[in-house]
């Protein structure tokens, strides 16, 4: 083979943006906002503040058309949690959005997710996935006396304003709820719906793509 050509496909090989094509994931990523499909996949960093500017963005697309004519938005959560701002972030732009979000589930719902799927106006899973809720955890570092115990206060603070959206959310009785806080307690599909964690179990993918399109 030819050096000069032996080297340029040893280049397309080694970095693919030589084949000048799109990144995958990038691709995928905007053909997913076209049809107002986000996903939260990995854990919940900073980052996913993007969600609340997309948000407000469908929300500004949509002024003028009536809550129940508007196309919804679809939050995807496959995720084991994460950032407790970035996740109230996240609930109190769903809260405050006149267009519908809807949370589908493919995978696990923990966490930080757990909370995120309870602020949708509707909530599916698929058989098989998986949620997980507690009460969480937090970190002092060197805080002195005073700082911890204000950092304490706070966290406690926090975790019973999520144990009221939970109550809140899904009709769960208030002791039940403080039960399932005490420790990482899980749900499969079934037991969510029955909790009234999901509004409904996904059967055919029809049910939702048809809508996406």
């Amino acid at each position: 083979m030819n050096d000069g050509i032996e080297s340029f496909f040893i280049g397309c090989l080694s970095d693919p943006a030589n084949l000048q094509l799109p990144d995958p994931s990038l691709a995928q990523f905007y053909h997913d906002l076209s049809h107002r499909v986000y996903w939260l996949d990995s854990d919940i960093t900073d980052e996913d503040k993007l969600f609340v500017k997309r948000l407000i963005d469908w929300n500004m697309e949509d002024v003028g058309v009536p809550s129940e004519e508007r196309k919804p938005v679809y939050l995807m959560i496959d995720t084991p949690g994460g950032d407790l701002y970035v996740m109230l972030s996240i609930i109190d732009a769903i809260r405050a959005s006149q267009t519908p979000v809807i949370g589908i589930v493919p995978g696990t719902a923990y966490s930080a997710g757990f909370y995120i799927l309870l602020a949708c106006d509707k909530r599916l899973g698929f058989k098989h996935s998986a949620f997980m809720v507690h009460k969480g955890s937090g970190t002092l570092g060197e805080a002195d006396q005073a700082a911890a115990a204000e950092a304490m206060k706070q966290w406690q603070m926090q975790v019973n304003i999520l144990r009221d959206f939970m109550v809140e959310r899904t009709g769960m009785p208030l002791k039940e709820v403080n039960k399932a806080l005490r420790t990482d307690t899980y749900y499969n599909a079934e037991k969510a719906l029955e909790k009234g964690v999901l509004t409904g179990i996904i059967s055919s993918m029809g049910e939702i793509v048809d809508d996406m399109v």
